[in-house]
């Protein structure tokens, strides 16, 4: 048995039409209770975040879409840029998964000709892209991406970082490893001179380049690169971070590819352990930890930890790893 690489700690993967015809009592009540939230004057990020997961877990679409607009409209987003970019890219991949593609093109074309600049369009747009597999539209926005944020930005900007950051994930995803390899190198290096070797922008490099690493079988050097993403967020955020949690995690899957089966045992239960504390037994990712755990506990001979680990997985409501957001 094998363990695979990547967690997301926030990630949710709606659920199809075909699987969700209605809400459910749980999704109606859960509604209500963000409701009465924002009533009670919660904080609209919060609120609107859980909201949205609710109708995407839900297959809710024409509702979220619907939410989305009218949270644009019964606010005053000046102060706030990124939420209403959120927003509208929210509104985008309701259309997509509404199956209305051109209408979905023609949204998001419209805001990158306007915002050329705004990262949140981009990635939302390549993933709805991507989803329907539509991989050469998706290569041709990204060189242009690319090339434009160049000639704007020049070479050591954070947008640019971010653009050589999605280009690599294509050549991943088309299974061009060294080519991958060599454009999150290229954004590693813009963001350390532009943050620091110590800053949570730099993370996201890292972790992208030690999944290439992993994949290309140099598990010495994904494992340095997860050890310094690691080191970041335990002393940006914690140790009850859900980032430094997701780093462990993936830490704890290369040391068991490199049979390190204690030292990976320690890292993914300490992810675990993290995971329960900030959102409890609930979290769907939790399944795919403990069949993790499951797997070490059978390499390490611990046949009763190994069997007690499977339980907790069966129990769990999403048996699936998901890969995260890059």
């Amino acid at each position: 048995d094998v363990i695979g690489h990547g967690l997301a700690l926030h990630e949710h993967p709606g659920l199809g039409a075909d699987d969700v015809e209605h809400a459910d009592e749980g999704t109606v009540g859960a509604l209500e209770d963000v409701e009465d939230e924002l009533t009670n004057g919660a904080e609209i990020n919060n609120v609107l975040m859980d909201a949205d997961i609710l109708l995407l877990n839900a297959g809710m679409y024409e509702e979220r879409l619907s939410l989305c607009e009218d949270l644009l409209g019964f606010f005053n987003w000046k102060d706030d840029p990124a939420g209403e970019a959120g927003l509208r890219a929210f509104i985008g991949e309701s259309m997509e998964r509404l199956g209305r593609k051109e209408e979905c093109d023609s949204y998001f074309q419209t805001l990158l000709r306007d915002n050329p600049e705004n990262v949140e369009y981009l990635n939302m747009y390549l993933n709805c892209l991507c989803e329907r597999k539509a991989y050469e539209e998706a290569k041709e926005l990204l060189e242009k991406s690319l090339k434009s944020r160049e000639d704007v930005f020049g070479e050591d900007h954070p947008a640019l970082a971010q653009s050589l950051n999605n280009m690599a994930i294509y050549m991943e995803n088309q299974g061009k490893l060294e080519d991958a390899a060599k454009l999150h190198e290229r954004a590693l290096k813009i963001r350390r001179k532009i943050f620091g070797d110590k800053h949570p922008a730099v993370t996201q490099s890292l972790e992208n380049l030690a999944a290439v690493r992993q994949n290309m079988g140099k598990f010495q050097d994904a494992e340095d690169l997860l050890r310094e993403s690691l080191q970041i967020w335990r002393e940006y955020a914690g140790d009850d971070h859900p980032a430094t949690a997701q780093t462990r995690f993936n830490l704890g899957t290369v040391l068991y590819m490199r049979a390190k089966y204690r030292e990976a045992e320690r890292e993914i239960t300490a992810a675990k352990d993290a995971m329960v504390r900030h959102m409890g037994e609930t979290d769907p990712n939790l399944a795919m930890v403990y069949r993790a755990l499951s797997v070490i506990s059978q390499k390490l001979g611990k046949k009763d930890e190994a069997e007690n680990h499977r339980d907790y997985h069966a129990a769990q409501p999403d048996g699936r790893g998901h890969q995260p957001k890059r």
